[in-house]
């Protein structure tokens, strides 16, 4: 059976965090966001395998067991939810930015070709 002691799900989490927080410009690329959900992916498994563990030692009467294995599954959970949190912010950050540029490029063109239509229907009427 797996089991997840609390410092290797602290140290993966940490790790995960670390790199995202490296490479903040990585999410742009497809490779580079894919790498990061399959991380994200491996904390959600290390949480399952915490989670089973917990089911498992439910069952045998173990309390000294049970509270270390559910320790442990609260420190996975929350590992989890802080790799999910940095990978959002990472992408709201970069993605959010470029978005936001893109919208301001797009309102710009529909702008000028605005006023060039307006310039074409005075020429027009003028005519």
């Amino acid at each position: 059976a797996h089991r997840l002691s609390t410092p290797a799900a602290a140290t993966a989490a940490s790790s995960v965090v670390a790199s995202l927080r490296d490479q903040p410009g990585a999410l742009d690329d497809v490779g580079h966001w894919h790498a990061a959900l399959e991380r994200i992916a491996a904390g959600e498994a290390r949480l399952d395998a915490a989670q089973q563990q917990v089911r498992a030692l439910a069952s045998l009467s173990d309390e000294t067991s049970l509270d270390v294995s559910t320790a442990d599954r609260d420190t996975a959970r929350s590992s989890l939810i802080a790799v999910l949190s940095e990978a959002l912010e990472l992408h709201d950050a970069e993605h959010g930015e470029s978005q936001w540029r893109r919208k301001q490029d797009e309102a710009a063109a529909l702008r000028e070709r605005s006023d060039c239509a307006g310039q074409l229907r005075e020429r027009v009427r003028l005519q």
